[in-house]
């Protein structure tokens, strides 16, 4: 019966939650409300746990699930409000994105979307419950809490710079053997 623990959003929409420029669209919004990011971006310590939260967007931005496992987040949730979205791909795309957010970050995860997909999600990827309805539903399961960090959250700047690296690499290569050849 007490607030243990709060979190802001803290990627808006641009255009919708925040200015783009000085265009806002009127999204069911009153004159003059505008939000702003939070200043609150840790998990909130619960008694199972430390809650990592996404809200909404925040889903399609890697690093935001990152984020929260850094500050020591050992399960997430992802709460959307797909209702703007209804009958749109939009809301199907928020569930991929939380199921890749769990895979790379090795952490369970769930969904609470209205109008949108209801799930758990294992931190491997597997569905342990899902749901898609337009009105209110239930989903149940299991989320386990882990310390797991993948490589991804530990290191958000590895598989880039290897890339790059073996693209370098090869080119050297390419290059040393047109140089040989001539």
């Amino acid at each position: 019966n007490k607030v243990t623990g709060i979190y802001n959003k803290q990627i808006l929409l641009k255009g919708i939650e925040e200015p783009l420029g000085k265009f806002l669209v009127p999204f069911l919004s009153q004159d003059g409300f505008v939000l702003s990011k939070g200043q609150n971006q840790l998990p909130v310590a619960t008694r199972f746990g430390k809650a990592g939260n996404l809200i909404c967007n925040e889903v399609v931005v890697e690093n935001s699930g990152a984020e929260q496992v850094r500050n020591g987040a050992n399960f997430l949730f992802n709460f959307s409000n797909d209702g703007w979205f209804k009958d749109n791909y939009i809301s199907d795309l928020h569930f991929y994105y939380a199921r890749l957010q769990a895979v790379e970050n090795r952490k369970d995860i769930s969904v609470a979307n209205n109008c949108g997909i209801n799930a758990i999600i294992n931190s491997n990827g597997s569905i342990t419950s899902e749901k898609k309805d337009k009105s209110s539903t239930l989903v149940s399961g299991t989320i386990q809490p882990n310390n797991n960090i993948s490589l991804f959250t530990k290191y958000p700047l590895f598989f880039p710079v290897l890339l790059i690296t073996f693209i370098l690499i090869c080119l050297l290569t390419f290059k040393l053997k047109t140089i040989r050849n001539r």
